[in-house]
Order: C-alpha cells, then structure tokens, then sequence
C-alpha cells in the first residue's frame, strides 16, 4: 500500500473485473497522497464516467450574418447513457 503505482494498478484491476467503485475508492487513496499523479486522475475520470451512465448536455450557437440577414440561433440538447457496447445519445 506504500507504493502509490502498485495502488494505480490495483485499481485498474478491480476495473477491469467489473468492480469501477472499488477501483475508485482505491484511485481515491492514491490521490489523496498525490493529488496530482496523471495516471490516478486519468483513471478517476474514466471511472467516474463509468459509475455515472447518464449524462446531458446543452450547446447554443448563433451565426451573424454581413448581408444584412438576421442573426442565426440554434439550441441544442443532448441526454447520454452509457451502456455496456457504448454510448447511446438522444
């Protein structure tokens, strides 16, 4: 448990059998003694993804026009959930 590599390790492991909160927790002790090794943070954002499948997001863009046309908006909303082949997106 000294050896904050092996840790990352460790919870790569527990990732890959299907364990992502054990994982985290372990990525958790890592970061708590290194907030700012790459591969644990690295790690901690592909688990957090994993442990909350849902995700939204909204975007809006407005193009102006020099002819004299009036401006362009658009809005876009977008509601994700991760499954286990990939993204679904509606």
């Amino acid at each position: 448990p000294d050896d904050l590599r092996w840790l990352v390790f460790q919870a790569r492991a527990l990732d890959g059998l299907g364990q992502p909160a054990a994982a985290r927790r372990t990525v958790n002790q890592v970061l708590a003694r290194q907030p700012g090794d790459v591969h644990a943070r690295a790690l901690a954002e592909r688990l957090d993804a994993r442990l909350r499948p849902w995700s939204a997001q909204v975007a809006q863009t407005t193009d102006w026009f020099d002819d004299g046309r009036t401006a362009w908006q658009e809005t876009a909303i977008t509601i994700g959930h991760q499954t286990p082949l990939g993204a679904v997106l509606a």
